[in-house]
């Protein structure tokens, strides 16, 4: 996937990023504009923040040449303040990860809340055997969306902590 950054006004941040994919559950904030167009049979979306402030640019500028698809997938969330001096920050505090699937965010999470270890101490403890025991992580996407914004972009899957 190619990305790449311009900044053609005084007014504005600009970044377009070439995309087959582009999935958000929520809608992005006010401030920030999503707009897309087919270039050579390749859907382009371009992420514009409206600013006139030199160092929110510098701060957006700084997080997509340094962090680049998970923190454009950050700026696509509908609550974030695209015009906070604390962007990077608050990116650092909110970012839960990186996914090829959705079934793999689910078997993460499903790892990261102790459900995996919490049913192998029932079966060793009950003598339940093993092979009886059947887990589906996915189930759990409803409870993982309680907890995480997820945004694809691409055919990956960024995840934050709402």
């Amino acid at each position: 996937m190619e990305k790449y950054i311009e900044i053609p006004k005084q007014t504005s941040t600009e970044v377009e990023v070439l995309s087959k994919d582009v999935e958000m559950e929520s809608t992005p904030s006010e401030a920030v504009e999503v707009t897309e167009q087919m270039y050579r049979g390749e859907r382009i979306v371009t992420i514009k923040v409206n600013t006139q402030e030199p160092e929110i640019k510098s701060v957006i500028d700084e997080g997509y040449n340094d962090i680049g698809m998970p923190f454009i997938a950050y700026m696509l969330l509908s609550d974030i303040d695209p015009s906070s001096p604390n962007l990077l920050k608050d990116f650092d505090s909110l970012y839960a990860g990186e996914y090829t699937s959705r079934k793999e965010v689910a078997e993460s999470w499903f790892e990261r809340l102790g459900f995996a270890e919490a049913i192998q101490a029932t079966i060793k403890h009950e003598g339940i055997p093993e092979e009886t025991v059947i887990t589906r992580p996915e189930a759990m996407m409803s409870m993982i969306k309680d907890l995480l914004d997820l945004v694809e972009i691409g055919g990956r899957i960024y995840a934050f902590y709402k």
